[in-house]
């Protein structure tokens, strides 16, 4: 099972290296704030060893950056580094504070343009209800004007025959 993770690994590794000659950018959805957020990433932000946005990364001495969680798993059962495959004998693990800055003010920024899209949505949807509203409104309005104008035309031509027939009638 560790032979087929490890290529695994290699060829999600070169998938990932070539990719970052294309453009660098990867889609992930990942929780802000409580709530579910997608956006396109740096491939820089992603872990090489999952793949995911990262939370907590710790450079070791390779020089390479990594989730605190995935490194230390795959610590368990290797001695190597994921990216270089080169022999790792100081696994000491310093926070990358300059990535773990840049992430979480990536991830605020792609959060505060979330909610000011749903702001403009929600924004739009109730304009274009009140419009259809005031439409609907009107349309009512004239409809009533013109039953209106019907009745007071019947009532005036009932009233003019009614009239002519009782001048017929007295003269």
């Amino acid at each position: 099972m560790d032979l087929y993770y490890t290529k695994y690994l290699k060829y999600k590794n070169k998938y990932l290296k070539a990719k970052k000659q294309i453009g660098g950018m990867t889609k992930v959805q990942f929780q802000f704030k409580g709530k579910n957020l997608e956006a396109f990433v740096p491939d820089k932000f992603l872990c090489p060893i999952s793949f995911d946005l990262m939370n907590n990364p710790v450079i070791l001495s390779d020089g390479q950056t990594y989730e605190k969680d995935h490194i230390e798993k795959w610590f368990q059962d290797h001695n190597t580094s994921p990216n270089t495959g080169s022999v790792i004998t100081n696994k000491t693990m310093l926070v990358n504070y300059a990535l773990k800055g840049a992430i979480h003010d990536f991830k605020e920024y792609i959060y505060e343009e979330t909610i000011k899209k749903e702001r403009e949505e929600r924004e739009e949807k109730e304009e274009r209800e009140e419009r259809v509203k005031k439409e609907i409104e009107e349309r009512e309005e004239r409809e009533e004007k013109e039953q209106s104008n019907i009745y007071i035309k019947y009532n005036t031509e009932k009233y003019y025959d009614f009239t002519n027939k009782l001048n017929k009638k007295y003269k």
